[in-house]
């Protein structure tokens, strides 16, 4: 724009004179020298701050990843443990499982050891009933007892097994909102895991 008044008053000039032009310019000159000196501080100042608003935005951006990764490890860390308490709890439970079919084992065994040797002394021993009698009572009694055995042994692995499960349900839950807590309190969408 300013070269456009020039040209206006450079025609004004033809008509008034030569000395009012020229003392015009000079007077111009220097307000626009000044005008773009102050520009430049401006946008020097302004560069500057930009400068500073991205070094602090760099910083913070930093910090936040650095928190990011952090609570992402801590996350992952969380996870296998988790994961090493659901393997324990499956080995215990497939180690109470083998025992208890050994145990199973056992007792059919026994069972049927104890049948085989009724069956022979049956056969063998026809006159002896009062003997045979004597070891059908001792077998029921032993069925019995075993038969207790088993049920008071499944009934506890029930119960362990329902209050392990609750535990752990319990300890999930509270291990999950922590860490909710947790990462909220660094502005992470739990979601975007």
């Amino acid at each position: 724009m300013p070269p456009k008044k020039g040209k206006k008053g450079g025609a004004k000039g033809k008509k008034g004179g030569k000395g009012k032009k020229g003392g015009g310019k000079k007077g111009k000159k220097g307000e626009e020298e000044l005008t773009v000196e102050e520009k430049y501080k401006k946008s020097a100042m302004e560069i500057q701050n930009l400068q500073q608003h991205l070094a602090i935005q760099t910083s913070i951006s930093r910090r936040t990843q650095s928190a990011r990764d952090q609570l992402k490890s801590e996350f992952v860390d969380l996870t296998e443990r988790l994961e090493e308490e659901k393997d324990t709890q499956l080995d215990v439970h497939a180690d109470l499982a083998r025992q208890f079919k050994t145990f199973q084992s056992e007792k059919n065994a026994v069972i049927d050891d104890l049948q085989r040797e009724n069956i022979k002394l049956h056969n063998d021993l026809t006159k002896k009933e009062d003997e045979i009698t004597e070891l059908r009572n001792k077998l029921r009694i032993l069925e019995s007892t075993y038969q207790n055995i088993f049920d008071t042994s499944l009934r506890n692995l029930q119960a362990n097994l329902a209050k392990a499960q609750e535990q752990w349900e319990s300890s999930s839950a509270d291990l999950q909102d922590k860490t909710k807590e947790k990462l909220k309190e660094f502005g992470i969408n739990f979601q975007e895991f």
